[in-house]
Order: structure tokens, then C-alpha cells, then sequence
């Protein structure tokens, strides 16, 4: 008879349970779905490089009084319950051996850092991309920026920067010679190889490396690179380097949400001063507006104007109050004003399905796993040529 009466009971917590998971299921696709917009995506200027009127180092606020939403409330910090209490407040007046049997999925508990550390762990993640040839003319110095994802050196930032990276012989060998810079002014620091750049941004645009003004919608606008030496002589790389991890599950951004917003902007400067005298700038804003490049994903989101929104801030990072990257800069719109201007990012989710769309299922997570270095000479090797054959080929139309 306890055992019968034991049954029972086992299967009325596994009704509870059921019962809860689709509630908050329901919930959680209902959440998701909000204020996602299913929009046609224009182009925008996507071009890279080229004198702030005056440098900020530090954090510009944006002023809310110039916006046209209902001023949010401030980020708080979340807190949130143990797991043990949130079984028992979820299963009441069920005894311990039963809980025992009840797998509840794992909590993730979100802690909202201040703004200050976010800016600071931001920027000291922030990399300048510079590429110049060496005999002028055919292309002028290309600035764009990225920022760092992995402590092992790995920089996420744009395709449409990275693919200069697939011309480093044309014409002669060593033509293009790109560095990564650091700091504010940037300085020379490090070198870098291609780790991946995405197949499919290179097939739809490699036509477009020829105009002076390229625009695009930021679809599947991004590549990989890896840190391999040093520009100093007898230095070495460091241990680990400091990096912003991405937010790859699609449950973010949020409209409303805060974030910093950093690059290094170069849209008023001319090339010597982007040589010398470039500034990393770094923003507090909120996401406006969330987009989709097809059905039901949050593909693109704007974090507004501000003095972030020139060229040679693409591939520059948007960063979470929870320290994590939220997307890269792709695009901005054209006003004359750079408060004016509406500045757009891909998120991280889309970065990591349109990386799985082109290598057959392998993410962003796993292609981080294991030799970093045989994985870049592996692409190299093996993919690249076919990439860089479609951009020289760009040259002779």
C-alpha cells in the first residue's frame, strides 16, 4: 500500500514538473518573439577608414533627453534565487526523496557588472586592424577595428576588413601588410593570421572590394583572426589575452537594453593621422530597434548615433552589462551628424548560424577547440586560395 501510495505520488510531481516546463516554455517563446521585427534590410555604408572633431577616451553617455523612447529605468543588478529554492518554491509540499528524482535543467545566473567595468574590460579588449601597401595607389591605408573573443589571441571583427587579409601577395609577394594595434593612440603591436572569414560574405561581395563607397545589409559580415608574434623584436606574446566572451544563444539583445559600444572611429580623419594619432572611443547606448534577416531570428539590432558611427569602427564590439558580446559593428547610415546617424550591428547568434550554415553544423564554440594555429594554416591552405582568386578577379573587371 506505501509503495502504491509512493507511485502516485512520484507521478503527481512528474505532472507538476511537465506542467511547469511548458508553462515556462510558452513563456520564454513568447519573450523571444517580442518586439522582433521582420524587416527588408537596406544597404548601408559599410566602407572603412578615414578626423574626430574631438576624442573621447573615456564613456559618452547618451543623453536621454534626445531620444524619443520613455527614458528606462537604470540596470540593476539581478539577483536571483538559489537553485535548491527555486525546486521548492516550483514543487511545494513534495518530500525530499521525491525532489531527489526530479531533474530540474541547470540556472544560469546573470550578474549585471557596472558600467565602468563593462567600459574598461571592453576597451582593454579592443584592437585596431590596419592594412597598408606597399606601393600606395590601388589601395589606401584600410582601417577597421575588432575585438578580441578568446584568451588565446582570436579576434572576431568584419569581413569586409578581413578579407585585405586574402590579398597579402597580390601583385607581389608581401603587397598588403596588416597590424594589430592596441591602445589610445593605437600603436603598433601585433601580427595576425586568418582563422576563418565567412565563404558566403565573399561569394555575395567580393565585386565590391573594387568601389571607393561599398554598401551592404551586414549579412554573414565576419571573420576570424588569430595573434601569432609580436611586432617588437624579442617579445613575446603574453600568457593570456584579456577578451570578451560572445553571447551566441540568441536570447539577447533586448530593446532598451543598455550597452557599450566601442572602435576606433577614423570617418574625419585623413591617412596620416590614422597612422599616428587614432583613438579608441567607447559609448554607452541602448539598442533601438531589433531585426531580422529572415524569419524570426535576431540577426541585426541599432544602438543609435553617436560619436561611434563613422567608418573604421566596423567590426568594433557591442558589449552587455553582463560583459558579454552581444554583436560586431557592420553598418552605418550616411547623416552628416554622427549623433544623427543610426549604427548597426550582427549579433553574435548570427554569426554563429551563418558559421554553421557554411562549415556543415561546426559553430563558433567548437571551431575555438583545440590547435588554433594548424586550424589557420589548415585554411590557408585549403580554402583560401578559391576566396582570394574571387577578389583578384574583382580587379580585372
Amino acid at each position: 500500500m506505501i509503495t502504491f501510495i509512493k507511485n502516485i505520488t512520484i507521478a503527481l510531481a512528474g505532472i507538476i514538473v511537465s506542467l511547469i516546463i511548458v508553462v515556462a516554455m510558452s513563456y520564454i517563446e513568447e519573450k523571444n518573439n517580442r518586439n522582433l521585427a521582420v524587416v527588408e534590410i537596406g544597404e548601408e555604408e559599410t566602407g572603412d577608414g578615414i578626423e574626430i572633431e574631438e576624442i573621447i577616451e573615456g564613456i559618452e553617455i547618451v543623453k536621454e533627453s534626445e531620444k524619443d523612447s520613455p527614458t528606462p529605468e537604470e540596470p540593476k543588478v539581478l539577483i536571483e534565487a538559489e537553485e535548491d529554492e527555486i525546486i521548492k518554491m516550483s514543487l511545494p509540499n513534495l518530500d525530499s526523496e521525491i525532489l531527489d528524482l526530479i531533474v530540474i535543467p541547470p540556472i544560469e545566473n546573470k550578474i549585471t557588472l557596472s558600467i565602468n567595468e563593462v567600459n574598461s574590460r571592453t576597451r582593454n579588449a579592443l584592437v585596431n586592424i590596419i592594412c597598408m601597401s606597399q606601393q600606395g595607389g590601388l589601395f589606401q591605408p584600410i582601417t577597421g577595428s575588432g575585438i578580441i573573443i578568446d584568451n588565446r589571441g582570436v579576434i572576431i571583427t568584419n569581413a569586409h576588413i578581413a578579407q585585405y587579409y586574402l590579398l597579402k601577395d597580390y601583385i607581389v609577394p608581401n603587397f598588403l601588410d596588416c597590424i594589430i594595434r592596441t591602445g589610445s593612440p593605437a600603436v603598433n603591436t601585433y601580427k595576425a593570421e586568418l582563422l576563418y572569414i565567412s565563404s558566403s560574405w565573399i561569394v555575395d561581395n567580393f565585386q565590391k572590394i573594387a568601389e571607393s563607397s561599398p554598401k551592404g545589409t551586414g549579412k554573414d559580415d565576419f571573420a576570424l583572426l588569430l595573434i601569432t608574434e609580436t611586432t617588437k623584436p624579442n617579445t613575446t606574446l603574453p600568457a593570456e589575452f584579456p577578451f570578451i566572451p560572445p553571447d551566441i544563444r540568441g536570447e539577447e539583445p533586448k530593446v532598451g537594453d543598455f550597452v557599450v559600444a566601442a572602435g576606433y572611429p577614423a570617418g574625419f580623419l585623413g591617412g596620416t593621422s590614422i597612422q599616428k594619432d587614432l583613438h579608441a572611443v567607447s559609448t554607452v547606448t541602448q539598442i533601438e530597434k531589433v531585426f531580422t534577416f529572415k524569419e524570426n531570428t535576431l540577426d541585426l539590432f541599432s544602438v543609435g548615433g553617436s560619436i561611434a558611427a563613422q567608418k573604421g569602427s566596423s567590426g568594433g564590439g557591442v558589449v552587455s552589462l553582463t560583459g558579454k558580446l552581444l554583436g560586431i559593428v557592420v553598418t552605418a547610415s550616411e547623416e552628416v551628424q554622427t549623433d544623427d546617424r543610426d549604427l548597426r550591428a550582427i549579433s553574435s547568434f548570427h554569426i554563429n548560424e551563418s558559421m554553421k550554415n557554411d562549415t556543415g553544423g561546426v559553430d563558433l564554440n567548437n571551431y575555438l577547440l583545440g590547435d588554433l594555429f594548424a586550424k589557420s594554416l589548415q585554411f590557408k591552405n585549403i580554402i583560401a586560395p578559391g576566396l582570394t582568386a574571387l577578389l583578384e578577379s574583382a580587379f580585372l573587371n
